[in-house]
C-alpha cells in the first residue's frame, strides 16, 4: 500500500512538471508581432522569470487563444480551423457591467482543454510546419486517443490526483509554455 501511495505521488509530480516546465520558453515572433510581449528579448530576467509563477487569468487565456486563432489563420491556408473558431466564438465578450469575470483565475485544465485544440490543429500539418520552441509533446495513453500533448494522458478511469491536478490553477509560465509553437511556412 506505501510503495502505491508513492508511485502516485511520484506520478502527480510527473504531471505537474509537466505543465510547469514551460519557465523558460523562448517566446515566439508571432507573440511580438501580436501584442502578446513587448519583445522576444530579455525572458530570462529575475522578474520575467518570476511573474511565470504567478496565477494566469481567464481574460489572458482568451486574449492568447484569439492571437494564436489568428495567427493560424493568416499563415495557413486552411487557417485555423472550425473546432477552434467554435471555441473562440464561445468566449464571453468583455462586458463593462461585470469586468472582473476576465480576472477569474484560470485552472490546469481549462487551459488544457483549450490548448487541445491547437495541437489538434497542428498535429495535422506536416513535419517542419510547426516549431515547437522545446515543447516536449507526450505520446501515450490509449490507441484510441492517440495522445500527443505536453501533458500526461489520463488514465481510464482518472486517478484522484489527476483530477486534482485539472482543478489546480494554471500559471503564466504553463500558459506561455503551451503556446510558444510558431507557423514556420505560409501557405
Amino acid at each position: 500500500m506505501k510503495k502505491i501511495k508513492i508511485l502516485l505521488i511520484m506520478s502527480y509530480a510527473i504531471a505537474c512538471t509537466a505543465l510547469t516546465y514551460g519557465t523558460e520558453t523562448v517566446i515566439p515572433q508571432w507573440w511580438v508581432d501580436r501584442g502578446i510581449a513587448p519583445s522576444t528579448e530579455n525572458q530570462f530576467t529575475d522578474n520575467i522569470l518570476e511573474d511565470n509563477y504567478s496565477v494566469v487569468n481567464i481574460g489572458q487565456l482568451m486574449f492568447v487563444a484569439k492571437q494564436a486563432a489568428a495567427e493560424l489563420n493568416d499563415k495557413l491556408q486552411d487557417g485555423a480551423g472550425s473546432i477552434i473558431d467554435d471555441v473562440i466564438s464561445a468566449f464571453p465578450e468583455y462586458e463593462s457591467s461585470n469586468p472582473e469575470a476576465n480576472y477569474a483565475a484560470l485552472t490546469v485544465g481549462q487551459l488544457k482543454y483549450v490548448a487541445q485544440k491547437f495541437y489538434d490543429r497542428l498535429s495535422l500539418l506536416s513535419a517542419g510546419e510547426v516549431n515547437w520552441n522545446n515543447i516536449e509533446l507526450i505520446s501515450g495513453g490509449s490507441s484510441s486517443t492517440n495522445h500527443k500533448y505536453p501533458w500526461p494522458a489520463m488514465s481510464n478511469p482518472p486517478t484522484q490526483a489527476q483530477l486534482e491536478e485539472n482543478y489546480s490553477l494554471a500559471n503564466i509560465g504553463q500558459l506561455k509554455y503551451l503556446f510558444s509553437w510558431s507557423i514556420e511556412t505560409e501557405q
